[in-house]
């Protein structure tokens, strides 16, 4: 049986780091090669929640949330997580949460590692399909008033 604590002990070990800590509000940073950030939020004491910031990603406009929720919907590349909108920021993000009471360490690892493999995915070629699809969508409404 795992808890939010223990995880993150159990990552650093994975990834060899010397130490891996929640800040005061709950949240650690691990970065990974290439500059990659994931963060891990513990919203309580078995319940981690991971997300990655798609910097590259437009505000999400109208378009580019339908085409995020296509993406949710259709199961995309977004595995066990989900596309979303950090609330606080406003920023895209890929998220996943975590029931890290059910996981023993090989199970969390292995969900750590699919998870920046998604991450790495909506980073690059997932977000500019997103983009791509948006655009299309923007076309497409703008092509719907003209006519």
């Amino acid at each position: 049986m795992n808890d939010a604590e223990h995880s993150l002990t159990v990552l650093a070990g994975k990834l060899g780091l010397p130490s891996l800590a929640y800040n005061a509000n709950g949240a650690a940073e691990i970065i990974l090669g290439g500059g990659m950030s994931v963060y891990l939020s513990k919203v309580d004491s078995t319940i981690v929640e991971a997300s990655v910031r798609l910097e590259d990603l437009d505000f999400a406009d109208a378009e580019m949330m339908q085409a995020m929720l296509e993406a949710n919907f259709l199961g995309a590349g977004t595995g066990a997580g989900r596309l979303a909108v950090d609330s606080d920021t406003g920023e895209t993000i890929y998220c996943s949460r975590w029931h890290v009471a059910e996981m023993d360490a090989d199970a969390l690892e292995a969900r750590f590692a699919e998870f920046a493999e998604l991450g790495l995915f909506w980073a690059t070629e997932g977000g500019e399909q997103l983009r791509q699809h948006a655009g299309a969508l923007r076309e497409e409404r703008e092509r719907l008033r003209k006519d």
